[in-house]
């Protein structure tokens, strides 16, 4: 049997900071945003989550994208 890597899933929130918004209160544009930070979006955790939750809806979207793994 091959031992290796199947398949890698993720989970990340939907809630977070717009850093177009984040970066217009400090006088910054969109083209010094995207080209220093690289990213529109910082998603946040909600206060009542810890990283294991995280964890935990990564693995469930791994085995719901892959039955055959659990």
């Amino acid at each position: 049997m091959m031992i290796g890597i199947k398949n890698i899933a993720s989970y990340v929130p939907t809630a977070g900071v717009d850093n177009y918004a984040q970066g217009a209160s400090f006088g910054k544009d969109e083209d010094f945003i995207l080209g220093k930070i690289g990213s529109t979006f910082l998603p946040r955790k909600d206060a009542g989550q810890e990283t294991s939750d995280l964890c935990v809806e990564a693995a469930n979207t791994l085995f719901a994208n892959n039955p055959q793994l659990k």
